[in-house]
């Protein structure tokens, strides 16, 4: 083996390891945390009534699916894939990225709670190619159950959209929205 080769050798060799601890250390600060919070697939149908000429986005009946992380006793984030259901489904699809306060209690041991979330949701129509970026303020004035029972029902979530690229509002409804928590093993 030729010096110049032997060299670049060690060096591609040297920055696979360095890779291999970097991937290492990412994947223990990732997980750790995740087995020490509470931690739920979510999903629910969302109504969209939009609340101006302005129309945000085509109403109809939406599905959420995602992940909520109870990040502190008492505030949570939500990562979701948003979806029209009909009239047409998969005409408007996108994604969400939530805050939720618990108002009552923390997390765990409070049965009954109220939650208010704050966020943004992104939706794209895909027959016109539409972007919309939105704010979404929304309260689930019932939450019932914990990560201690395994799953918790939040009924009758209202929401305001507000479409920052037509300016407008959308409410929203949910009958109820569903979290089933996944973080107790034992």
């Amino acid at each position: 083996m030729e010096p110049g080769n032997l060299q670049s050798g060690v060096l591609s060799m040297v920055r696979s390891t360095e890779r291999l601890i970097l991937f290492l250390l990412f994947v223990s600060c990732t997980f750790v945390p995740l087995y020490a919070m509470d931690w739920a697939i979510t999903g629910g149908p969302i109504s969209f009534f939009p609340l101006s000429d302005n129309q945000s986005v085509p109403d109809g009946l939406y599905g959420e699916v995602g992940a909520r992380f109870g990040i502190t006793p008492r505030i949570e984030l939500e990562l979701g894939i948003v979806t029209q259901l009909t009239p047409v489904i998969t005409e408007t699809i996108g994604a969400s990225a939530v805050l939720g306060l618990d108002l009552l209690g923390d997390i765990e041991p409070t049965y009954f709670n109220m939650i208010a979330d704050l966020g943004m949701i992104y939706l794209i129509e895909r027959d016109t190619g539409e972007h919309h970026p939105m704010i979404s303020l929304r309260i689930s004035p019932i939450a019932i159950g914990n990560p201690f029972y395994g799953e918790r029902g939040r009924l009758f979530t209202t929401g305001l959209l507000y479409d920052l690229s037509k300016h407008s509002f959308t409410m929203t409804f949910s009958m109820v929205i569903e979290n089933w928590f996944l973080s107790r093993w034992d």
